[in-house]
């Protein structure tokens, strides 16, 4: 599903509640601020959620809940800060792209036990002080 080019400012609660078979979901170049604690619930199959280039200033807590999770694209948004446990639900993460978001803190357990991670770019973080723990992720080919 394309929802990209837009003028999307919020995803509420259960806005793809029925849409449990989807795969992809591509919400990039929109306007999203802000989205519903709930607002991926009943997405059990996607795999690539794409959020690049948005105006999201806080991490959405709403992607725990996606357990197929590969490929997640946050670029070029204004994303300050990646919490503890942010991926804690997100096993499956292959691909996590954060570069060019003005990052100046990452929780130290944030990318922790994510097994299949291979890439996980923070390009563009230039405040981060701290580089977050990385055990349990094995599979890293490129930072």
């Amino acid at each position: 599903m394309t929802l990209a080019l837009n003028h999307i400012t919020h995803i509420p609660d259960h806005a793809f509640s029925k849409l449990g078979r989807l795969v992809v979901l591509h919400l990039n170049n929109n306007r999203i601020v802000s989205m519903g604690t709930n607002c991926f619930h009943g997405l059990h199959s996607l795999e690539t959620l794409d959020l690049n280039y948005n105006s999201l200033v806080e991490f959405p807590t709403a992607i725990r809940s996606l357990s197929h999770l590969k490929e997640l694209g946050f670029h070029s948004n204004n994303i300050q800060s990646i919490p503890e446990h942010a991926f804690t639900g997100n096993p499956s993460l292959i691909s996590l792209f954060f570069y060019d978001n003005p990052i100046q803190f990452v929780g130290r357990s944030a990318f922790q036990n994510l097994p299949e991670l291979r890439t996980l770019s923070l390009h563009g973080a230039a405040e981060l002080t701290e580089f977050p723990d990385l055990t349990g992720t094995k599979s890293l080919e490129s930072l």
